[in-house]
Protein backbone atom coordinates (compact mmCIF):
# COMPACT_ATOMS: atom_id res chain seq x y z
CA UNK A 1 0.00 0.00 0.00
CA UNK A 2 2.82 2.40 1.22
CA UNK A 3 4.87 2.04 -2.05
CA UNK A 4 1.33 2.12 -4.71
CA UNK A 5 0.87 5.54 -2.26
CA UNK A 6 4.50 6.85 -2.99
CA UNK A 7 4.87 5.85 -7.07
CA UNK A 8 1.32 7.74 -7.58
CA UNK A 9 2.39 10.60 -5.56
CA UNK A 10 5.98 10.69 -7.61
CA UNK A 11 3.57 10.63 -11.09
CA UNK A 12 1.76 13.68 -9.92
CA UNK A 13 5.15 15.27 -8.39
CA UNK A 14 6.94 14.60 -11.98
CA UNK A 15 4.06 14.78 -14.59
CA UNK A 16 1.75 16.92 -13.08
CA UNK A 17 -1.85 16.67 -13.61
CA UNK A 18 -1.34 17.81 -17.37
CA UNK A 19 1.33 14.85 -17.91
CA UNK A 20 -1.40 11.99 -16.42
CA UNK A 21 -3.96 13.20 -18.22
CA UNK A 22 -2.08 13.37 -21.30
CA UNK A 23 -0.44 9.98 -21.53
CA UNK A 24 -1.38 6.30 -21.22
CA UNK A 25 1.93 4.79 -20.45
CA UNK A 26 2.66 6.57 -16.95
CA UNK A 27 5.53 4.27 -16.21
CA UNK A 28 7.73 4.54 -19.27
CA UNK A 29 6.89 8.25 -19.32
CA UNK A 30 8.37 8.62 -16.30
CA UNK A 31 11.21 6.72 -16.48
CA UNK A 32 11.77 8.75 -20.04
CA UNK A 33 11.72 12.25 -18.24
CA UNK A 34 14.13 10.59 -15.34
CA UNK A 35 16.37 8.59 -17.56
CA UNK A 36 15.78 9.81 -20.93
CA UNK A 37 15.17 8.14 -23.83
CA UNK A 38 16.71 4.65 -22.44
CA UNK A 39 14.80 4.65 -19.59
CA UNK A 40 11.56 5.18 -21.61
CA UNK A 41 12.50 2.07 -23.78
CA UNK A 42 13.83 -0.01 -21.19
CA UNK A 43 11.26 1.03 -19.10
CA UNK A 44 8.42 -0.24 -21.98
CA UNK A 45 10.01 -3.22 -22.70
CA UNK A 46 9.41 -4.28 -18.73
CA UNK A 47 5.85 -3.33 -18.76
CA UNK A 48 5.29 -5.42 -21.94
CA UNK A 49 6.37 -8.52 -20.33
CA UNK A 50 4.85 -7.29 -17.34
CA UNK A 51 1.71 -7.22 -19.10
CA UNK A 52 1.85 -10.69 -20.87
CA UNK A 53 2.72 -12.29 -17.82
CA UNK A 54 -0.36 -10.97 -16.38
CA UNK A 55 -2.25 -12.31 -19.53
CA UNK A 56 -0.54 -15.46 -18.97
CA UNK A 57 -1.55 -15.91 -15.48
CA UNK A 58 -5.12 -15.09 -16.13
CA UNK A 59 -5.41 -17.62 -18.67
CA UNK A 60 -3.77 -20.21 -16.43
CA UNK A 61 -6.14 -19.49 -13.56
CA UNK A 62 -9.35 -18.54 -14.10
CA UNK A 63 -10.71 -21.65 -16.12
CA UNK A 64 -10.07 -23.19 -12.21
CA UNK A 65 -12.98 -20.76 -11.42
CA UNK A 66 -14.99 -22.79 -14.21
CA UNK A 67 -13.93 -25.95 -13.06
CA UNK A 68 -14.83 -25.11 -9.42
CA UNK A 69 -18.37 -23.84 -10.19
CA UNK A 70 -18.73 -26.99 -12.87
CA UNK A 71 -18.47 -29.17 -9.68
CA UNK A 72 -20.69 -27.19 -7.76
CA UNK A 73 -23.55 -28.18 -10.62
CA UNK A 74 -23.46 -24.00 -12.02
CA UNK A 75 -22.04 -24.55 -15.04
CA UNK A 76 -21.84 -27.59 -17.55
CA UNK A 77 -19.77 -30.60 -16.67
CA UNK A 78 -17.36 -29.66 -19.85
CA UNK A 79 -16.08 -27.30 -17.94
CA UNK A 80 -14.23 -29.04 -15.74
CA UNK A 81 -12.93 -31.53 -18.59
CA UNK A 82 -9.02 -32.29 -18.14
CA UNK A 83 -7.35 -34.07 -20.77
CA UNK A 84 -5.76 -36.64 -19.04
CA UNK A 85 -2.41 -36.63 -20.51
CA UNK A 86 -1.48 -33.22 -20.21
CA UNK A 87 -4.10 -31.97 -17.36
CA UNK A 88 -4.91 -28.87 -19.12
CA UNK A 89 -8.40 -27.58 -18.95
CA UNK A 90 -8.82 -27.29 -22.42
CA UNK A 91 -12.20 -26.32 -22.53
CA UNK A 92 -12.21 -24.25 -20.02
CA UNK A 93 -8.76 -21.78 -21.30
CA UNK A 94 -10.10 -22.03 -24.99
CA UNK A 95 -13.56 -20.49 -23.65
CA UNK A 96 -12.03 -17.95 -21.61
CA UNK A 97 -9.41 -16.88 -24.55
CA UNK A 98 -12.04 -16.99 -27.11
CA UNK A 99 -14.33 -14.94 -24.63
CA UNK A 100 -11.43 -12.16 -24.30
CA UNK A 101 -10.77 -12.32 -28.36
CA UNK A 102 -14.73 -11.62 -28.44
CA UNK A 103 -14.62 -8.15 -26.26
CA UNK A 104 -11.09 -7.36 -27.92
CA UNK A 105 -12.49 -7.48 -31.40
CA UNK A 106 -15.43 -4.87 -30.16
CA UNK A 107 -13.98 -2.71 -28.40
CA UNK A 108 -10.73 -0.85 -30.07
CA UNK A 109 -9.53 1.63 -27.47
CA UNK A 110 -7.33 0.90 -24.67
CA UNK A 111 -8.97 2.88 -22.02
CA UNK A 112 -12.28 1.34 -22.73
CA UNK A 113 -10.91 -1.97 -21.87
CA UNK A 114 -9.39 -0.75 -18.76
CA UNK A 115 -12.86 1.09 -18.09
CA UNK A 116 -14.76 -2.45 -18.71
CA UNK A 117 -12.07 -4.17 -16.88
CA UNK A 118 -12.33 -2.04 -13.84
CA UNK A 119 -15.72 -2.11 -13.93
CA UNK A 120 -16.33 -5.65 -13.47
CA UNK A 121 -13.21 -6.02 -11.06
CA UNK A 122 -14.38 -3.38 -8.87
CA UNK A 123 -17.47 -4.62 -8.83
CA UNK A 124 -16.72 -8.16 -8.37
CA UNK A 125 -14.16 -7.74 -5.87
CA UNK A 126 -16.16 -5.21 -3.45
CA UNK A 127 -19.50 -7.73 -3.49
CA UNK A 128 -16.80 -10.40 -2.86
CA UNK A 129 -15.11 -8.60 0.20
CA UNK A 130 -19.01 -7.33 1.20
CA UNK A 131 -19.38 -11.51 1.72
CA UNK A 132 -17.62 -11.38 5.16
CA UNK A 133 -20.26 -9.65 6.80
CA UNK A 134 -22.80 -12.10 5.68
CA UNK A 135 -20.38 -14.61 7.21
CA UNK A 136 -19.82 -13.51 10.32
CA UNK A 137 -23.41 -12.87 10.77
CA UNK A 138 -23.61 -16.66 10.33
CA UNK A 139 -20.67 -17.62 12.14
CA UNK A 140 -21.02 -15.45 15.27
CA UNK A 141 -22.29 -18.79 17.83
CA UNK A 142 -18.72 -20.73 16.36
CA UNK A 143 -15.60 -20.75 17.99
CA UNK A 144 -13.05 -18.32 16.77
CA UNK A 145 -10.27 -18.88 18.43
CA UNK A 146 -8.90 -21.11 15.61
CA UNK A 147 -10.31 -18.45 12.89
CA UNK A 148 -8.12 -15.76 11.45
CA UNK A 149 -9.73 -12.40 12.04
CA UNK A 150 -9.21 -8.88 10.64
CA UNK A 151 -8.54 -6.17 13.02
CA UNK A 152 -11.06 -3.20 13.08
CA UNK A 153 -13.93 -5.06 12.22
CA UNK A 154 -16.38 -3.94 10.39
CA UNK A 155 -14.61 -0.81 9.37
CA UNK A 156 -11.50 -2.36 7.22
CA UNK A 157 -13.61 -4.48 5.18
CA UNK A 158 -16.30 -1.90 5.19
CA UNK A 159 -13.69 1.00 3.94
CA UNK A 160 -12.14 -1.40 1.13
CA UNK A 161 -15.91 -1.34 -0.03
CA UNK A 162 -16.57 1.39 -0.37
CA UNK A 163 -13.24 2.90 -1.66
CA UNK A 164 -14.31 0.31 -4.67
CA UNK A 165 -17.71 1.37 -4.93
CA UNK A 166 -16.26 5.05 -5.22
CA UNK A 167 -14.29 3.68 -8.38
CA UNK A 168 -17.42 2.17 -9.82
CA UNK A 169 -18.99 5.45 -9.60
CA UNK A 170 -16.76 7.42 -10.85
CA UNK A 171 -16.06 4.92 -14.06
CA UNK A 172 -20.03 5.20 -14.23
CA UNK A 173 -19.04 8.79 -15.12
CA UNK A 174 -16.75 8.47 -17.47
CA UNK A 175 -19.56 5.76 -19.65
CA UNK A 176 -21.69 9.36 -19.80
CA UNK A 177 -20.57 10.09 -23.27
CA UNK A 178 -21.23 5.75 -24.06
CA UNK A 179 -24.67 4.62 -22.48
CA UNK A 180 -24.64 1.56 -24.48
CA UNK A 181 -21.58 0.58 -22.48
CA UNK A 182 -23.11 0.61 -19.16
CA UNK A 183 -26.12 -1.05 -20.70
CA UNK A 184 -23.40 -3.90 -22.05
CA UNK A 185 -21.93 -4.41 -18.91
CA UNK A 186 -25.51 -4.68 -16.55
CA UNK A 187 -26.69 -6.95 -18.97
CA UNK A 188 -23.09 -9.18 -18.80
CA UNK A 189 -23.93 -9.13 -15.48
CA UNK A 190 -27.44 -9.93 -15.44
CA UNK A 191 -26.79 -13.13 -17.86
CA UNK A 192 -23.85 -14.38 -15.23
CA UNK A 193 -26.11 -13.48 -12.17
CA UNK A 194 -28.80 -15.73 -14.32
CA UNK A 195 -26.37 -18.57 -15.41
CA UNK A 196 -25.47 -18.80 -11.55
CA UNK A 197 -29.52 -19.18 -10.02
CA UNK A 198 -30.40 -21.22 -12.61
CA UNK A 199 -27.12 -23.61 -11.76
CA UNK A 200 -27.79 -23.26 -8.13
CA UNK A 201 -31.64 -23.97 -8.55
CA UNK A 202 -30.78 -27.04 -11.41
CA UNK A 203 -28.26 -28.74 -8.26
CA UNK A 204 -30.91 -27.90 -5.51
CA UNK A 205 -34.31 -29.67 -7.49
CA UNK A 206 -34.97 -32.66 -5.99
CA UNK A 207 -34.89 -35.71 -7.91
CA UNK A 208 -37.99 -37.18 -8.60
CA UNK A 209 -38.58 -40.91 -7.74
CA UNK A 210 -40.91 -43.43 -9.67
CA UNK A 211 -42.48 -45.73 -7.96
CA UNK A 212 -43.64 -48.75 -9.62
Amino acid sequence: MTLYLVINYVYYAVLGIGGLQQTHTLAAYLAGVIFGPMGYKITSILMFISVVAYVNVNIMSNPRTYYAMAEDGVLPPIFKKVNPKTQVQEFGMSFFVAAILLILFFIAKFGEVLNYVMFFETIGTSIAAAAIFVLRRKTRQMDTSNIYTIKLFPLIPLLFVLSYWFVTINIFITFKSDPLAVLWCIIAYAVGLAIYFLGVRKKEKPGVTHVK
